[in-house]
């Protein structure tokens, strides 16, 4: 249940992530961070929440 919440909230992170990478015409540089993250591991949550982790902190430097 508690994975299920993960890959609910990271899929509607990478889908605010992608809105604002076109919102800032950054489409390119933000396909392969998303190719990476959709490939990991499914039933290790912990890879997802890592991928997570680093989609956030890349919107943070991606912000500054």
């Amino acid at each position: 249940m508690i994975i299920l919440f993960v890959e609910i909230g990271t899929l509607l992170f990478i889908k605010f992530f992608i809105n604002i990478g076109i919102v800032f015409g950054k489409w390119s540089q933000l396909i392969p961070t998303i190719d990476s993250f959709i490939i990991t591991n499914p039933d290790n949550p912990y890879m997802i929440l890592n991928s997570h982790l680093k989609l956030r902190m890349m919107y943070l430097v991606y912000l500054i």
